[in-house]
């Protein structure tokens, strides 16, 4: 059994039945608990399969490797090679070696995750948490803080940009060995001036207003002209994308859609429609199945100013 919820537990203790190693008093348990779901689901054999002596066992060996992606791929190679199983791909094996990490503060949120590019297809941004509103990981596993009291994450880290940590968090982090773990990954952290201004930060949120869940009658998206595609919810931009007679056309109307909504200030609409052209874009040839570079960039580029 695991129990997937709130992060951590505020004010009833999870029963130790729910979690092989007790109490979860951090969200982090829970995203061990679902990679441990996802590698059952990549092999298709439950993880009692892949180590002798059961679950236990095969979390103890999981908790004892280093190196993230690197780490999770070389077990997995000779687990599958022993069972006779087909090894995952590496965009499975990068999200468990996340999931997985040793390190519960090097652990993503489940709203991180989402933004991860293999994800991004399918994520409605209306239903992510806002970087900004996420909890420093650092203080996050600070013994005996609950999770509403932990600061939220106000510092870009520099060269790797991660927005994972609070000040005080990062200062933790800069006040000793200037690197930190991540996604099972180390970085380097380059530090500033302490007394460096806190930046001002609009409301991640403010343009949700004016989201259109379907097409202005009359509207056909499939033609190459006609009117610009207004402001749509990501569910709406998603259906679109799937129901295109030409999903070439579709993507390119999205694209262009995207850009004027970001020249107008409303970077979560733009957002929903840079998704639409890539979930439009995976409906191509080999080519583009993976997204052109316009639409990732596009896409990254409304993220990083939200």
């Amino acid at each position: 059994k695991i129990r997937l919820g709130l992060p951590g537990p505020e004010g009833m203790s999870a029963a130790a039945g729910f979690y092989a190693g007790g109490e979860c008093e951090v969200y982090s348990a829970d995203i061990f608990a679902l990679g441990l779901v996802f590698l059952e689901m990549a092999v298709l054999h439950q993880s009692n399969d892949l180590v002798g002596g059961g679950q236990d066992a095969a979390i103890s060996e999981l908790l004892a490797l280093s190196g993230g992606a690197v780490g999770i791929r070389s077990w997995l190679w000779d687990r599958c090679a022993l069972l006779g199983l087909a090894a995952p791909d590496d965009t499975i094996v990068e999200v468990l070696g996340a999931m997985l990490s040793s390190s519960p503060a090097s652990r993503p949120t489940t709203d991180d995750l989402l933004e991860w590019p293999c994800f991004a297809p399918f994520v409605d941004p209306l239903q992510v948490l806002p970087v900004s509103q996420r909890p420093c990981v650092v203080l996050a596993h600070r013994p005996g803080i609950r999770m509403k009291d932990v600061p939220r994450r106000t510092v870009l880290t520099l060269p790797s940009f991660h927005q994972i940590f609070s000040r005080e968090g990062a200062q933790t982090i800069g006040d000793h060995r200037m690197e930190y773990d991540w996604c099972g990954e180390v970085h380097k952290l380059w530090w500033h001036a302490h007394d460096e201004p806190r930046p001002v930060q609009s409301d991640p949120l403010g343009d949700q207003g004016g989201l259109l869940d379907e097409l202005p009658t009359g509207l056909d998206l499939d033609s190459a002209d006609g009117p610009g595609v207004p402001a749509l919810t990501s569910r709406a931009a998603f259906d679109m994308a799937a129901r295109a007679d030409d999903a070439a056309v579709v993507a390119r109307r999205f694209v262009e859609a995207a850009g004027r909504l970001r020249a107008e200030e409303r970077p979560l609409a733009a957002e929903a429609l840079w998704r639409g052209a890539l979930a439009a874009e995976a409906r191509l040839g080999d080519e583009e199945a993976h997204g052109s570079f316009q639409s990732w960039l596009g896409l990254a580029s409304s993220l990083f100013e939200r």
